[in-house]
């Protein structure tokens, strides 16, 4: 599985309660119920680092960057496998499963997205501008 490296012991704990799952999820197949209570004390995580420690904004920002391109370096390795004739049901497939990412990646750091990230934009522009320029 992706693993993103992070010495940040908060950014740990939120990629073992939900991002590694959603991440094995999408990537994998392997669905797996995660509990509401992961996402509660991720979103909590994050709330919480971010008011003890205003300066950390930008290492979590970086942190999301990370994980979309993470995703889109497992997915580039689909592309560059798929014959010709798939290839379109193959981005159909691929955009949605981004989307869902995107979804579950700002519902855990929506508090940086409502307060920290105005100037350089939020999480799903950010996202939609990666996928743009990889896929």
């Amino acid at each position: 599985m992706v693993s993103l490296s992070t010495n940040n012991p908060a950014l740990q704990e939120i990629e073992k309660l939900a991002v590694s799952q959603i991440m094995s999820i999408l990537l994998l197949g392997k669905w797996n119920n995660i509990p509401k209570s992961n996402f509660i004390k991720a979103y909590s995580l994050v709330t919480q680092y971010c008011e003890e420690k205003n300066d950390t904004n930008e290492e979590y920002k970086r942190y999301v960057h990370n994980v979309f391109e993470q995703y889109l370096i497992q997915i580039s390795k689909k592309f560059c496998t798929e014959i010709d004739d798939n290839i379109i049901e193959l981005f159909i497939t691929e955009l949605g499963k981004w989307k869902i990412l995107t979804n579950w990646i700002y519902k855990i750091f929506a508090y940086i997205d409502r307060y920290y990230i105005k100037k350089s934009g939020s999480i799903p522009k950010i996202s939609l501008m990666l996928f743009r320029q990889n896929v």
